[in-house]
C-alpha cells in the first residue's frame, strides 16, 4: 500500500487541488507541488511561518484565521475562500477547505487544501460589473425620460428605487 504522502499526491494532480498542512507542534510547514504552483513560487521553495503569510493580505489572513477558529472549535472541516498575491505578484481566489487537530484545547496541526477558484471568481466579478453597467445605463435614460415628462422630484425618487435594488440584486 502507497504511504499517505503519494495517495496525496496523486489525488491532488487528478482534481488539481493543492495539499497543505501545518504541524504546530514540530513547526514544520509542508505545501505539496500543486500548492506551489497555486501561490508561483519555486519548487524548492520551504515555506514557513514568514513567507507563507506574506500571500494573503491582512483581510484575507482574518478570514483565514476564522476559517481555523471554526475548524478547531466544530471539529470538523472548514470551507473558504480567500484573495491571495502569488510570488510573481498575481491576483488569484483560492477555495480553501481546512481541518484542525488539536490537543487539551491547544491547536496542534492545521491542514487542508487550496484550489485555484480565479476564472469563477473573475465570472462573477464580470456578471455583478455587468448588472451595475446595466443598472447605469437604465437609470441615464431614466433620467432622460423621465425629466422630460416629470417634475424633479418624482425623478430623483424612481432614480433612488433603481440604485436601491442594484444594491439588493433584485432585478
Amino acid at each position: 500500500m502507497k504511504n499517505n504522502r503519494e495517495i496525496c499526491s496523486n489525488t491532488s494532480e487528478i482534481f488539481e487541488i493543492g495539499i497543505w498542512d501545518i504541524n504546530l507542534t514540530e513547526k514544520i510547514i509542508f505545501w505539496d507541488k500543486k500548492t506551489k504552483s497555486l501561490f508561483e513560487v519555486q519548487d524548492y521553495f520551504k515555506p514557513n511561518y514568514k513567507n507563507s503569510l506574506t500571500f494573503i493580505n491582512r483581510k484575507n489572513l482574518i478570514i483565514f484565521k476564522t476559517l481555523i477558529k471554526k475548524a478547531a472549535e466544530n471539529k470538523i472541516p472548514i470551507f473558504g475562500k480567500l484573495q491571495i498575491i502569488t510570488a510573481n505578484k498575481t491576483i488569484k481566489h483560492i477555495e480553501c477547505i481546512c481541518q484542525v487537530e488539536s490537543t487539551d484545547c491547544e491547536i496542534t496541526r492545521i491542514y487542508g487544501t487550496f484550489k485555484d477558484a480565479t476564472e469563477e471568481e473573475e465570472r462573477i466579478i464580470d456578471a455583478t460589473q455587468g448588472r451595475r453597467t446595466r443598472s447605469i445605463i437604465i437609470m441615464e435614460t431614466n433620467q432622460i425620460v423621465l425629466s422630460a415628462l416629470m417634475p424633479e422630484t418624482l425623478t430623483n425618487r424612481v432614480n433612488e428605487e433603481i440604485i436601491e435594488q442594484e444594491g439588493t440584486g433584485k432585478e
